[in-house]
């Protein structure tokens, strides 16, 4: 880790050891199209990413054996990366700096670099063997190769690694000697506390919240290419499964897969015992200190460390490549669910109740969902850019991956989300509470679905304290990048997540589980049976099936997505009711009401038989009147359901369900979930005029207990068998 020197370099603090001309040699030289360039924070991990990158491209072949020769000695830092910006740019320039007539500050510079780094050249540097491997701490696009930068015919590959703040002082700490005061927060010295956060912090190469952020802008730049080109490596996913990681690095490589010799070797020759006994130049000692992800922890109060956080979210809170540090660097995971689901009531006042942030795995790692939605507006809003699509579940299946097995598979969802609600719901309509386990999340928190009393299934069963649904899919795929939704359903057996689509897992439990689940008696009368006689959601005959099939898709893109198309769509755009808004808003009030006269003729949307499409449309009418109608401005049409009787057909289909499957409609969670929802805040204050903050609790009080009015007898409306 390179020091203060009290030098600049473009107004950056550069190390005793910086070459102003090699680094202006280093942002023109002339790349090629296998170049790999390492971009990493100072006390990131340089030497270790080096190693990886340099066992992968030349130092150990696919039977796992080490390769030597003189191709492998001749490149530049065969023992050890070197720094371009640290070499003399060519031999005589080396001679010169290092002769009588030079400053006694550049000989003792220049002969710094020789023992350090070794008697190498910028010039050898361009000259080592493809493919090039050169290692930095420079960053940006005032100081990365412009031929690495262009948008159009950009040559080289760039890796950026990364790792949490709190670890990387800790490190500098320790690095500089200042361990010895016993104080990780000495103000005077180079690797404190203070001057750690300053905004003209003078450690070498400057400030890491300064070097993120214009990172950050090269990433950008990069990724709007077709060709991918940058990759971004962090520290702690490299602690936590570095086979996984360096199958991540060689895909990115654009090289073969890597064999199993090799990711053995490639990992025994990258651990932390082989490098530090290996030794890289004379610095070994300093540049290897073993620590935990969390030994931070231990070194300063969490007072200070709350400071730190502080910092942190004002510098780098909308820098997205920051996003998976924050994981790293939370004393606590923020936002948890102070109570469990069973201590919730309708009377809570939402202002109690922690906030949450949205979350998703970007190559494994937890990224807030405000940061992905910056990159993918378009996608999510459509092509028109006013609209909401649906992101499309990740998972897929086929049915020999997974066969039907008593106890072998294990849900895990939430009451307060309708698509995951409707295979709760499924599960008991089909009897099959002792055949599929679940857990049901205690709602929300900053890493994602939380379950306070931990999940009770394998492998997780048994280990104390909270857990975490994005936990199962970093088992399943250490590298997955998908949102962290619920319902899941999980193969005990294989560990493997079966699939997170909730119309794919409700037809799987409907066809492969049926005739394993023991239905109610009330379940059996309305239920249709299959082929075989067994009770089931998804008749199998052909043209049953498809009726369903085209029926949801109906229902679903008008009605059951179609009011988060229009609710999410207004907030997208500041309220403003654009086309796509009204275009959804209209489809959801004219589906209501079409439906509303069908349920008035029948008792089921496919006639006297409950299926799969009943489930799905009665979870979105469940929460009409509690949470779609307020949080999303839906407040048009014939009114509530439940509370009104603008719609007596969809009043009388939801009663006749909830005589069936009651117990599995979460009215408090449904209603908490959305009381503490942005939208709510921006309804009361469009209605009122008033912020927030300035609502009294007596203007919070829920509304009617929908419970009641669903049992209530002498309300029921009687419908045509």
């Amino acid at each position: 880790m390179p020091q203060p020197s009290g030098r600049r370099y473009k107004n950056v603090p550069v190390p005793f050891w910086f070459n102003d001309e090699s680094a202006s040699a280093f942002r023109t030289m002339q790349m090629k199209e296998d170049d790999v360039l390492l971009s990493s924070m100072v006390k990131a991990g340089t030497t270790w990413v080096h190693k990886i990158l340099r066992s992968i491209l030349h130092d150990i072949d696919d039977a796992g054996n080490s390769i030597t020769g003189r191709d492998r000695e001749n490149h530049v830092g065969a023992s050890g990366q070197v720094y371009p910006d640290a070499l003399p740019v060519t031999r005589q320039r080396q001679e010169e700096l290092i002769g009588a007539d030079s400053s006694e500050e550049l000989r003792r510079r220049t002969t710094f670099v020789k023992e350090h780094f070794g008697d190498w050249t910028f010039q050898d540097l361009c000259d080592q063997p493809s493919p090039r491997l050169i290692s930095t701490h420079l960053f940006g696009e005032q100081f990365l190769p412009q031929e690495l930068l262009r948008e159009e015919g950009g040559k080289g590959r760039l890796i950026i690694v990364m790792r949490n703040l709190k670890s990387v002082m800790v490190s500098n700490h320790f690095f500089m000697g200042e361990a010895v005061d016993g104080w990780l927060g000495n103000e005077h010295g180079p690797g404190s506390f203070h001057r750690f956060l300053a905004d003209d912090c003078p450690n070498a190469f400057g400030s890491v919240f300064d070097w993120t952020k214009e990172q950050d802008k090269v990433v950008t730049l990069l990724e709007k290419q077709t060709r991918k080109r940058v990759l971004v490596v962090y520290y702690e996913a490299l602690k936590e499964n570095l086979p996984a990681q360096l199958d991540r690095i060689n895909n990115f490589l654009d090289r073969p897969p890597l064999t199993v010799q090799k990711r053995d070797a490639v990992a025994e020759a990258c651990g932390f015992s082989a490098m530090k006994s290996g030794g890289v130049g004379n610095t070994t000692s300093v540049l290897f200190r073993k620590g935990s992800i969390y030994d931070w922890k231990n070194h300063l109060t969490e007072d200070l460390w709350r400071q730190f956080d502080d910092v942190f979210a004002k510098k780098l809170g909308s820098t997205r490549i920051a996003g998976p540090l924050r994981h790293y660097q939370w004393w606590d995971v923020p936002g948890m669910p102070e109570q469990r689901r069973q201590e919730w009531t309708l009377d809570t006042d939402p202002r109690e109740w922690p906030t949450f942030e949205r979350v998703k795995l970007e190559d494994g790692l937890l990224v807030p969902d405000h940061l992905i939605i910056q990159r993918s507006d378009e996608a999510q809003l459509g092509g028109s850019g006013e609209g909401f699509v649906r992101s499309p579940s990740e998972f897929r299946f086929t049915a020999e991956e997974h066969p039907a097995e008593a106890g072998r598979y294990h849900l895990f969802a939430s009451g307060i989300c309708p698509w995951a609600n409707s295979v709760i719901t499924s599960v008991h309509l089909l009897g099959l509470q002792e055949v599929i386990s679940i857990d049901i999340s205690d709602g929300q928190s900053g890493a994602g679905w939380t379950f306070l009393d931990g999940a009770s299934c394998s492998p997780w069963r048994g280990r104390e304290g909270a857990f975490w649904l994005h936990e199962v899919y970093q088992l399943h795929d250490p590298l997955v990048t998908t949102r962290i939704t619920v319902p899941l359903l999980w193969d005990t057996k294989a560990n493997r997540v079966v699939s997170n689509d909730s119309w794919t897992i409700i037809k799987f439990l409907s066809t492969a589980f049926a005739g394993m689940g023991t239905p109610s008696s009330d379940s059996l009368k309305v239920l249709p049976a299959n082929r075989a006689g067994h009770p089931t959601l998804l008749p199998d005959s052909e043209e049953s099936a498809n009726h369903i099939e085209t029926l949801h898709a109906d229902i679903y893109s008008n009605l059951l997505n179609g009011v988060y198309k229009a609710g999410l769509g207004l907030m997208r755009n500041e309220e403003r009711a654009v086309d796509a808004v009204l275009e959804a808003r209209r489809a959801v009030y004219d589906k209501l009401e079409e439906l509303d006269e069908l349920l008035s003729k029948q008792r089921f949307l496919t006639g006297v038989n409950l299926t799969a499409v009943d489930v799905r449309l009665a979870m979105t009418l469940f929460r009409w009147d509690c949470s779609y109608r307020n949080a999303f401005a839906l407040d048009e049409g014939r009114g509530g359901i439940l509370l009104g009787n603008g719609y007596p057909g969809l009043k009388a289909f939801l009663r006749d369900f909830y005589s069936l499957a009651g117990e599995t409609i979460d009215f408090v969670a449904i209603r908490q979930y959305y009381r503490i929802r942005p939208a709510v805040v921006k309804a009361f204050k469009r209605s009122k005029g008033e912020t927030y903050k300035e609502i009294a609790k007596g203007d919070l009080k829920p509304l009617p207990d929908l419970r009641a009015i669903l049992s209530s007898a002498q309300e029921r409306v009687r419908i045509r068998p």
